[in-house]
Order: C-alpha cells, then structure tokens, then sequence
C-alpha cells in the first residue's frame, strides 16, 4: 500500500506543471472575469485543481528531500545489479510534450465540466504511469538533477531477479553494486551523495 502511495506521489510530481497550466489558464477565464459567476460548486471544482496541483508541488519536495540511503551497516535486504540502463533521456520529450500539449488543448467551458474532464485525463495517465513504470517521466527530479536508472537486480540471498528504479544523484552506478531496500515491495528507491569539496 504504501509502495503505491509513492507511485501515485511520483504521478503527481510528473504531471506537476500540467496541473500549474490548468491553474494559469483557469484563473482569468472563470476567476478574473466579471461576466462568469462563481458559485459554490464552482469553487470547490476550482479548488479541487489547486489541490492536487498543491499537493504535487508538496510531494515534490518531500521526496527530493528525503531521500533513500542506505549505510553499509544498514539492515536491509540485498541486491545485486547485474545490469542497468539510463532512462533519464529515454523518450522523455515525446512523454513530457504530451502532458504539456494536454493541458493547452482543453477547451475550457463550464468549470465542472472542466475538472470532470481534468479528473478523468488524471485518472487515465496515472493507470497508465504506474502499470508501464514510467517513472523516468520525471522533469522535477531531473530539474533537481538526479538521473534515472532502470536496474536489473538479483537478490544476493535467493538469486531471485527483480528491476528496481533508482532515483541517483552524485553517485556513478556500476555493474554488481549492492543495493538495499527496505521492503520485497520496494522497486523505487533514491539515493543521494554529498559532492566532496576538495
């Protein structure tokens, strides 16, 4: 549960500027303008957007700010990477544009009927997000420059295979580097070292 938790946090950081567009383009066509009346209903759907855009922006500084590391005397359980792949750049202007052009292409109406709209576009995006691991469509992490790593592990107790995204900043990732997670469920970790200063 809380391994999907993180996906859909993960979600909500991708599509983080799409939903600030929906807010740009949504203030002066129903808050900023004197001939649309904003009642009740209207508030709450406006305020539903922000929201979510709110706790996108949230989850983006929790989880950049807090990220997985493992001492060498940390318990966990053990991987081992036999082999691993950049994704950091893989496809992701085609995925990013999408969002992007998405968010511009909404023709705005009637606000309900917008965020119904926006909900359903979320809903769709987020099944698909999490069931493809489409996790290096990350611009927020990448603006924090972290690269993105699409891992294939064995763990070093059963020989057991299993792909693991890593999240890495300031660390080089190499062939039979021992990972440790927390969780048989975790297959998203970051990891972050401090640049030395010479």
């Amino acid at each position: 549960m809380k391994n999907m938790i993180y996906k859909v946090f993960y979600y909500l950081m991708a599509v983080c500027f799409m939903n600030i567009i929906f807010l740009i383009r949504m203030f002066p066509k129903y808050i900023l303008n004197l001939e649309y009346s904003m009642d009740i209903c209207s508030w709450v759907c406006f305020g539903l957007v922000v929201a979510l855009t709110l706790i996108g922006i949230i989850a983006s500084i929790l989880i950049a700010a807090t990220p997985l590391k493992f001492k060498k005397n940390t318990h966990g359980i053990e991987f081992k990477i036999t082999d691993f792949k950049n994704q950091t750049g893989e496809q992701y202007f085609t995925y990013f544009s999408l969002l992007v052009l998405t968010a511009f292409a909404i023709p705005y109406t009637q606000i309900l009927f917008d965020v119904i709209f926006i909900f359903l576009i979320h809903t769709l995006l987020c099944f698909i997000y999490i069931q493809e691991n489409l996790f290096y469509i990350n611009p927020v992490l990448i603006l924090l420059k972290y690269r993105i790593y699409e891992c294939k592990c064995i763990n070093v107790k059963t020989n057991d295979p299993k792909s693991i995204y890593v999240f890495a900043k300031n660390i080089q990732l190499e062939i039979n580097r021992i990972l440790k997670l927390k969780s048989l469920n975790t297959d998203i970790i970051r990891i972050k070292e401090k640049k030395t200063t010479k």
